[in-house]
């Protein structure tokens, strides 16, 4: 895993205008660079939820924001009257797997009843991350129908944030790290 750190270096003097020896001072400060990252996503997210009322446009441009920088493919899923949860957009950084997340877009991709890390997130109000995606927690978590597609997608790890609007969980946003 990349760590950002600044390095601030000094020479002693040894007299006679040589150096003796360098000081360092290594300081990790990725932390405030990934905060730094975060606040740019965010200042971008809202600029993008802002620029239009067309509801699919401005998923699928959030969505654009979000891939590749956050994950290799990401779908936002809302829940319907049933209270199942559906994908209403969906996009990937390989264009020749777009084809596969689109046939997700429109359908019910899982059921939060049978998927306990996406059920844990919504029910906390909090993103969760999910750092082994295997073939069990596929076939827990997808749709029958679906499952050779997200499998052939080959997600490793994930990360589901819940979406709200005025005190109530609409719906999730997931995005998916590959191979």
């Amino acid at each position: 895993m990349d760590r950002w750190f600044r390095l601030f270096v000094s020479p002693l003097d040894g007299g006679h205008g040589k150096e003796a020896a360098w000081l360092g001072l290594c300081s990790d400060i990725d932390d405030y660079k990934r905060q730094g990252e975060l606040f740019a996503f965010l200042a971008e997210a809202g600029e993008v939820l802002a620029e239009s009322l067309d509801l699919q446009a401005t998923l699928n441009r959030l969505l654009g924001i979000i891939v590749p920088e956050f994950g290799d493919w990401a779908a936002i899923d809302l829940f319907d009257d049933d209270d199942r949860l559906k994908t209403v957009a969906a996009i990937h950084a390989d264009p020749e797997k777009m084809r596969l997340v689109k046939r997700m877009v429109g359908r019910y991709t899982h059921d939060r009843r049978y998927e306990p890390a996406i059920a844990e997130a919504l029910r906390m109000r909090r993103p969760m991350v999910i750092r082994d995606v295997n073939v069990e927690l596929l076939k827990r978590a997808a749709a029958p129908n679906l499952f050779p597609v997200i499998r052939e997608l080959g997600p490793r790890s994930a990360v589901t944030v819940p979406l709200r609007v005025r005190g109530r969980t609409i719906g999730s946003l997931v995005a998916y790290w590959c191979e």
